[in-house]
């Protein structure tokens, strides 16, 4: 019987902090270029305004929207989010899932030695949500929300990607 509750307190631990991310506002159409999340709970952030190297854009081809969070710097750790739906719309919510569907989102991460390479990627089992707070395309501009579970290729390694917000600039 303890088993059964503990089980069923995890699945409604993790149904909880899904929701969660859906109720993660949205930032507001001004302001600086960015994006943020946590990464198995630590903060995360790449701000375009910075002289760090780091990157928020996106590319936005009339339909399909490719979100890209890099964080070069000349010495790593580095750590990449990376966001793609085929057909976008404001206002829409777009389930993540593996490499073949619509919608997919990845995680990269380079340690401080560039000896060790990690690639996560959303799958079947382990997805997410991108929400389309705004598609601004007369200032070529486009805010929202993410939060998604990625594997290590391996798929030995789960990833937890939370809390994600961005407003990024298309060129």
């Amino acid at each position: 019987m303890i088993a059964r509750n503990a089980g069923l307190s995890l699945l409604v631990l993790c149904a909880g902090s899904l929701l969660h991310c859906g109720d993660l506002t949205a930032p507001e159409p001004d302001g600086p270029p960015f994006m943020s999340a946590t990464i198995d709970f630590a903060p995360w952030r790449v701000d375009s305004t910075s002289s760090s190297g780091a990157l928020a854009a996106a590319l936005f081809s009339g339909s399909g929207l490719a979100l890209d969070g890099s964080e070069y710097r000349r010495r790593c750790p580095c750590r990449v989010i990376l966001v793609y739906v085929q057909q976008i719309a404001a206002g829409g919510r777009y389930r993540l899932g593996d490499t073949t569907s619509t919608a997919f989102a990845g995680y990269q991460f380079t340690d401080s030695t560039y000896t060790h390479h990690l690639a996560f990627t959303t799958s079947r089992m382990h997805g997410g949500e991108l929400a389309v707070a705004s598609l601004d395309t007369v200032r070529h501009l486009v805010t929202g929300t993410f939060f998604f579970d990625a594997e290590q290729n391996s798929g030995s390694t789960v990833i937890h990607i939370r809390d994600g917000r961005f407003r990024v600039i298309y060129p």
